[in-house]
């Protein structure tokens, strides 16, 4: 191998090590799958070493600037950019969806961002053949898996469908998703969904609904979607009507988990990453952020099964009659309105977990909770017993 070939797959290798110290971490995948990712996202070494300069907290250019200037490891390769050069740099890994921007007294800011959450979804709209499987590859591996599960609090959480929640049950204003948008900042767009794109890539066509443009982003994340022209700009009044519409094709509504909500992915259960590893693991609730679980009324219920049919965490068997499995029950109320019998009633659980404000007070919660190597696999040998992580 010759000297190039060793240095680039080096520096690919620190900055994996470098994603996975964030808050949301990157793991070293047992097919080396990780770097062959970072190599299609990052395709010049100058990104690299840019990238080992951020962190998961957003910064201005002049403070990433007086960053590589002390940062004995990237001077070593000999990047020295000046704060022009820096800025160049940084534009156009923007450009390339590679890093996050943002924009703060009028001045811009950027950070490293997570795969899932971040890198993945940017590719919306150029979902390539390649890097469709590519994340095919990485989503199948189990150290990838166990670090989206080890994820606490999770990035995004289950807030019930409008149809499923009675009169007399007072919803908190984070988990109406009318409240949500109405409260959100502009621009508001809605997106293609990244994983029916891939989906569609593999020849597989969803069984829920025939739109594509099914996710909504707003705020800062609606200003990087807009930066890029990933998505189509919407009013607020549009957003709630495709909300509208996703409900009642019985998609599962899942914003992401902090108050000042940023997106709402609308999910099913035959494309959706998510949905589909909660299927395959003991106890997924476990893993979940929801306030709401279902209970099912034996004398009402016929045993029809078409709750059981419309469940996307396999949370219901029949006997004479449904039985939701609490373990399994992720609180999207998908089951209630469709039931004929009227037997299935959503319920707000005891103890909800908390709400960050923010994305950083989100992504500070996580880093703070952030678990070692072992504890990971502490992770896996305690789903494998069907046993709680927290």
């Amino acid at each position: 191998m010759d000297e190039k070939m060793v240095k680039g797959t080096s520096i690919f290798r620190k900055l994996q090590k470098h994603l996975n110290q964030q808050a949301i971490g990157y793991p070293r995948t047992l097919s080396s799958i990780d770097i062959e990712l970072l190599k299609y996202i990052f395709i010049k070494e100058e990104y690299v070493y840019m990238a080992l300069n951020l962190n998961y907290k957003f910064q201005f250019i002049e403070e990433i600037h007086e960053s590589i200037k002390k940062n004995n490891i990237t001077q070593k390769w000999g990047f020295t950019p000046s704060k022009d050069e820096t800025a160049k740099i940084l534009l156009e890994m923007r450009k390339i969806r590679a890093i996050g921007y943002r924009i703060r007294d009028d001045k811009e800011q950027y950070s490293l961002i997570p795969y899932y959450e971040g890198l993945f979804e940017l590719q919306t709209g150029n979902m390539t053949e390649q890097f469709s499987k590519l994340h095919k590859r990485i989503t199948r591996d189990p150290m990838y898996q166990l670090s989206v599960l080890n994820i606490y609090p999770t990035q995004h959480r289950t807030i019930p469908i409008e149809s499923a929640v009675s009169p007399e049950l007072h919803v908190a204003p984070f988990n109406d998703v009318k409240k949500l948008v109405q409260d959100a900042e502009p621009p508001f767009l809605k997106i293609k969904c990244p994983c029916r794109e891939v989906k569609k890539s593999q020849n597989h066509a969803c069984k829920v609904s025939e739109d594509y443009h099914i996710c909504l982003v707003m705020g800062d994340l609606g200003v990087l979607i807009k930066d890029l022209d990933m998505g189509i700009e919407i009013s607020k009044d549009e957003a709630i009507e495709i909300l509208r519409r996703n409900q009642e094709a019985g998609l599962v509504l899942q914003p992401s988990n902090y108050k000042k909500v940023e997106s709402i992915c609308s999910c099913c259960n035959c494309c959706c990453g998510l949905l589909s590893l909660i299927k395959n693991i003991n106890r997924p609730a476990d893993y979940w952020t929801s306030h709401y679980y279902t209970i099912n009324d034996p004398k009402l219920c016929s045993g029809c099964g078409i709750c059981k049919s419309r469940c996307p965490a396999n949370a219901i068997t029949i006997n004479t009659h449904a039985i939701v499995d609490h373990t399994r029950c992720i609180g999207c109320g998908v089951c209630v309105p469709s039931c004929p019998e009227k037997a299935m009633t959503l319920i707000p659980k005891e103890k909800p977990k908390e709400i960050p404000e923010t994305r950083e007070d989100l992504h500070e919660k996580i880093y703070k909770n952030k678990k070692s190597f072992f504890g990971i696999l502490r992770t896996a040998l305690r789903m494998s017993k069907g046993k709680e992580w927290v």
